[in-house]
């Protein structure tokens, strides 16, 4: 099934290299279907998603939180999510 549309997103990972602590960043994808929610470690139906919301944390970044029936998720962004969080919201209107 074709992608609606893709936000990306970073996910921080804490390592130990060579007897130091690293931060090692990962850049990922949430790619809307329309009939499911894909990110680099879950999967969501479109039913099982609640809400969307986004909150800036100052400069370019910002957190996405996907509010599903498991929990809340949260993404960093650097770039605003209005336009992927307008399309959930137009999934949501077309659904029964």
């Amino acid at each position: 099934m074709k992608a609606i549309i893709v936000q990306s997103y970073i996910r921080i990972e804490r390592a130990m290299i060579d007897f130091e602590q690293k931060c090692i960043t990962h850049h990922c994808e949430i790619i809307m279907f329309p009939d499911r929610i894909k990110t680099e470690q879950h999967e969501f139906e479109i039913k099982e998603v609640f809400d969307m919301s986004y909150k800036p944390l100052g400069g370019e970044e910002g957190l996405l939180y996907l509010h599903t029936k498991y929990g809340v998720y949260s993404y960093m962004v650097r770039d605003h999510p209005k336009a992927f969080i307008q399309k959930y919201k137009e999934l949501l209107n077309k659904r029964p």
